[in-house]
């Protein structure tokens, strides 16, 4: 059985295609005997595997592999005679005897047993279990895990670098505004002045022009809304399709510090406030003298 990206390797169709694998290991036995004490063998591996499956994994930063059935390989190895280590104990011995009769701890005893999830579903509660065993003596290690954690971390840099990105583009904008309510105030100063001087209040010609940005706001707030629920389920559709990682982009719409629909009020203040701010302050500034020059010509 191989996996997706060996497929990807070879760039072409191999189900149901022969392959050659060719390996070598050696064993040092220790007799304890002066004149000879440590009897070599090697083992040469060239084995023709037909390829009879394709398994998809978790493909951020994954190698190409191949699987064999270790049942398939424990075979394998009773058929494989260890000349040397045979000849000196004058008994047949295979490699499969060698192994069984290592100790626990010996590196060629060093073998994995490999677990195939078969659903999303599984894999997910797996992640946690293998959490869960820091602290105990048995031990699960999976590369999948550890890739999927690695770009989990990734994406969670990515976003808050983004968020960073996001806080400067969103006061920058509120700054647009306000220059564009300052040009659009300073243009029609006159036209100001003459309602001052009519007897309007300043904050009658300052509503003027926060109106025109509070429609400019409320369009792009609502779009902003619906172009990002978008986006979110397309971005999460393709993840969960290639990386088979589910709702990894979640924009807290529906609920944000316990609170219903807590971000959508939060930016909707904020963007009030600010866009508010950013256009009466610099008008405050230019109105205190205008009156009398603006209207000299009058």
């Amino acid at each position: 059985i191989v996996n997706q990206e060996f497929v990807d390797l070879l760039g072409e169709k191999i189900l149901n295609r022969a392959i050659v694998i060719n390996n070598s290991a050696s064993t040092n036995f220790k007799t304890f005997d002066e004149e000879n004490p440590f009897i070599k063998d090697q083992l040469n591996i060239e084995k023709t595997l037909k390829i009879v499956g394709i398994i998809k994994e978790f493909p951020f930063l994954n190698t190409p592999k191949i699987y064999y059935s270790y049942y398939g390989a424990r075979d394998y190895l009773k058929g494989e005679i260890m000349e040397n280590l045979s000849n000196y104990f004058e008994v047949p011995y295979s490699f499969y005897d060698y192994i069984v009769e290592c100790k626990n701890d010996d590196v060629a005893t060093s073998y994995s047993r490999l677990i195939f999830l078969t659903s999303l579903d599984e894999s997910q509660a797996f992640f946690k279990k293998i959490k869960l065993l820091d602290n105990t003596t048995l031990e699960i290690t999976s590369s999948v895990a550890d890739i999927k954690e690695t770009y989990i971390t990734f994406i969670s840099s990515f976003s808050k670098t983004l968020l960073v990105f996001s806080l400067i583009a969103f006061i920058g904008i509120n700054l647009i505004l306000g220059m564009i309510s300052l040009s659009s105030f300073l243009q029609n100063r006159k036209n100001a002045a003459i309602l001052t001087c009519l007897g309007s209040r300043n904050s009658s010609i300052y509503k003027i022009h926060l109106l025109e940005n509070y429609i400019i706001i409320a369009i792009s707030f609502w779009l902003s809304l619906v172009l990002s629920d978008y986006l979110q389920k397309l971005l999460n559709h393709i993840k969960t399709k290639k990386f088979s990682l589910s709702n990894l982009i979640d924009i807290p719409f529906e609920n944000f510090l316990n609170i219903r629909f807590g971000l959508i009020i939060l930016l909707a203040v904020a963007v009030v406030i600010i866009s508010t701010l950013f256009t009466i302050i610099p008008m405050v500034f230019y109105r205190h003298g205008y009156i009398t020059e603006e209207l000299r010509d009058e």
